[in-house]
């Protein structure tokens, strides 16, 4: 399917970006990531897609990661900043 005009800009901004932009569903899993992740983080973006930064960290962190980025959903927050693997 064609992407639409909107969809291309927001697509060339991402990449003009040079940041790691994603989204997520309700349960913070990852449905979007930018290419910069491979930059970033040395990581490829398809075997991350359908996962969260929740499957990589120990509990009870990543249920609290979890809990926290449903409530930043439900208050319709939609940036959020992060920091890097090594903090």
């Amino acid at each position: 399917p064609e992407r639409s005009a909107a969809e291309q800009r927001l697509s060339a901004i991402v990449r003009a970006s040079g940041e790691f932009i994603w989204e997520t569903d309700l349960d913070g899993r990852w449905i979007a990531l930018s290419d910069q992740i491979s930059e970033v983080y040395g990581l490829e973006k398809q075997p991350l897609l359908g996962k969260g930064p929740h499957d990589f960290m120990p509990e009870p962190a990543a249920s609290g990661l979890q809990q926290w980025l449903r409530e930043q959903q439900r208050l319709r927050r939609g940036v959020v900043h992060a920091v890097d693997p090594d903090g």
